[in-house]
């Protein structure tokens, strides 16, 4: 059963170039317990995405579009203040650089207080009589749950590692016990062994309390061991999605094929890594493109590119998927 259900969300900016069509009609869903990975390179809309499931995007400045179902609320149709609700306690996010996002001047272990105390009673199952004893005591609880000494309750940021603050960060995001968590980048900026143990934490904590997760990343490693399905964005379009193990195994799209040719091998290869030709053309002109925004890189293109491909649980914007699949 879906818990969040994304369908046909569209992202535009108002730019003094023109609208730049950010996310360009997405569609995709998360199921209880499950993660999803978001994949693509900088500036394909994944973040946006993110943002706009959270209600963070400001309106002046910002037309959205489409339907985003958390539990079967549509965010997109709800007051300000309804979704202000939701934020925290059924929907959470870790944001990608944590020194950025917690407050330099404030007890990290008084940060994590701060989220309890906008929903205190989801927080510690309490109705009544919840005293400031019980707001600390759930707070060394998450620092125990995310392998942290109680004693960095009284810690600025600055005194921690990146992967002390990430856990600060998952601490927070869960104070609340939130149905979906989204992870913006988790471990960007972490050393290998670190970004292992917050990735093995992340899993652990999911078995433990079957959120579900939302993981926006460009790493295809973190995809693998973490991830159940994926949709790979490109352009502001999903253009291609299904479970991990079928996508990785079967790369259908050209631009999805073109990024597993180019991850590095493991061995005595020496030569050049293969690229994906061409640039990402701006936002302002996604519309402007043929229907398929990789056209003008694709090295597969022909007169069959206005047509799709689909198979049972696995999505292609490409009518070439079954010849890529063996070129």
């Amino acid at each position: 059963m879906s818990l969040l259900r994304v369908e046909d969300l569209n992202v535009h900016f108002h730019t003094p170039t023109g609208m730049a069509y950010a996310v360009d009609g997405i569609s995709f869903q998360i199921n209880k317990g499950k993660t999803h990975a978001l994949v693509g390179e900088s500036g394909c809309g994944k973040s946006v995405t993110s943002l706009a499931i959270m209600g963070l995007l400001s309106p002046a400045h910002t037309k959205i579009s489409g339907k985003i179902f958390l539990n079967d609320k549509n965010l997109l149709s709800l007051q300000k203040y309804e979704v202000r609700s939701l934020r925290g306690s059924e929907v959470s996010m870790i944001f990608q650089e944590p020194m950025t996002a917690l407050n330099p001047v404030m007890k990290v272990g008084d940060q994590i207080l701060e989220a309890i105390a906008v929903h205190p009673q989801r927080s510690l199952n309490m109705d009544s009589g919840i005293t400031t004893e019980h707001k600390k005591n759930r707070v060394l609880e998450l620092l125990r749950l995310t392998g942290l000494n109680e004693s960095v309750f009284h810690k600025y940021p600055h005194e921690l590692s990146g992967g002390m603050r990430q856990r600060i960060m998952i601490a927070s995001a869960l104070s609340c016990k939130p149905s979906l968590l989204i992870a913006d980048e988790p471990t960007t900026a972490l050393d290998v062994t670190t970004q292992k143990q917050i990735l093995g934490l992340m899993r652990d904590l999911q078995l433990k309390t079957q959120t579900s997760i939302l993981m926006i990343t460009h790493n295809l490693g973190v995809v693998a061991e973490t991830c159940h399905t994926m949709s790979i964005m490109y352009a502001g379009k999903i253009v291609e999605s299904g479970s991990v193990k079928d996508v990785f195994e079967v790369p259908c799209h050209p631009y999805t094929k073109g990024l597993f040719d180019a991850l590095p091998g493991i061995g005595n290869h020496r030569g050049k890594l293969k690229a994906i030709q061409g640039t990402v053309p701006p936002a302002t002109e996604y519309r402007k493109l043929n229907d398929c925004r990789f056209y003008d890189r694709c090295e597969f293109k022909d007169e069959r590119c206005d047509t799709q491909s689909n198979r049972p649980g696995h999505y292609s914007f490409c009518g070439r998927s079954s010849n890529n699949r063996n070129s």
